[in-house]
């Protein structure tokens, strides 16, 4: 992770605030929830997680959206692999349980087929108790623990991931004075699942809150650094406008600066034009018109 990165904009004050609602006992669990491609990642990554370090956390970051062919496992795996880290103890890996696959339409002992030979990757009461210890283990270290849960909503599958979550939730619970979590989402759909559903796992469990989108700072800052580079100075107003023109998406306008350094361009619509072709042919439009 390059913390050195010259276009981040830094939202120093934000990480800080986040830090100290968990620092001051108000709760030790918060949901934060944005669109996809608004900075939440990056946030996450090169704000909160440097200043939840300098006040004494040891930070645990998993993206379920990079691991969503099985982010149950991944999840696991991942916590207990930063554990081994944390406490420099050895600690038993997850095991791989065999997925077969077949037409007869049977059960094996760790309930991983379902009828017609389809897989069934419900999480195995071992996997649980692995998530148990590992938890258990972090507690017990002298630093607290601050876990941050990148897409979340990945685990709304309630039949699949339902007892996971509620594992998690439990161990969370537990040793809230020593682990807390920050979960984000780019779903509402799934975030009320899991929060807000009367019966879900993780309801009412967490501080809700709307992260807040990049504002005319973002854009200063952007050109600023435009600036320096080039050493030529672009119209502000024009360019909020085209950052609104982008949804307002902080990866779209930064790959439109860079764009206008690497071809010497200060033409907003000549390069706005171009942005909206790349994107056009990143997600396929013309192909599914």
């Amino acid at each position: 992770m390059d913390r050195n990165d010259i276009w981040h904009y830094q939202r120093t004050d934000l990480a800080q605030k986040y830090v100290e609602i968990l620092n001051i006992g108000l709760s030790s669990a918060l949901a934060l929830f944005a669109p996809l491609r608004v900075g939440k990642t990056e946030f996450l990554r090169k704000d909160l997680t440097p200043a939840a370090e300098a006040a004494g956390y040891w930070v645990i970051y998993v993206s379920l959206w990079e691991l969503k062919e099985d982010p149950g496992q991944a999840l696991i795996k991942k916590i207990q692999a930063e554990e081994q880290s944390f406490l420099r103890t050895p600690f038993q890996k997850v095991r791989t349980i065999p997925r077969f696959k077949t037409g007869a339409g049977f059960m094996d002992t760790e309930d991983r087929i379902s009828a017609g030979g389809e897989e069934n990757k419900k999480i195995s009461s071992q996997d649980l108790i692995e998530l148990g210890e590992v938890m258990r283990h972090l507690a017990e270290g002298k630093r607290p623990v601050l876990l941050l849960i990148d897409e979340v909503q990945t685990l709304a599958d309630e039949a699949r991931y339902g007892a996971l979550v509620a594992a998690l939730r439990t161990a969370l619970d537990k040793y809230k004075d020593q682990i807390k979590v920050i979960f984000t989402g780019s779903s509402q759909e799934g975030l009320r699942q899991m929060f807000n559903k009367g019966k879900a796992p993780l309801y009412q469990f967490c501080q809700q809150l709307v992260f807040p989108l990049m504002d005319r700072l973002f854009v200063e800052h952007l050109l600023g650094t435009y600036e320096k580079i080039t050493g030529n100075k672009l119209d502000e107003n024009r360019a909020w406008q085209a950052f609104e023109e982008l949804e307002r998406v902080p990866q779209y306008f930064r790959s439109l600066l860079e764009k206008m350094v690497l071809t010497g361009s200060q033409d907003f619509d000549f390069s706005l034009q171009e942005v909206r072709e790349n994107l056009e042919k990143a997600t396929n439009h013309p192909e599914k018109w």
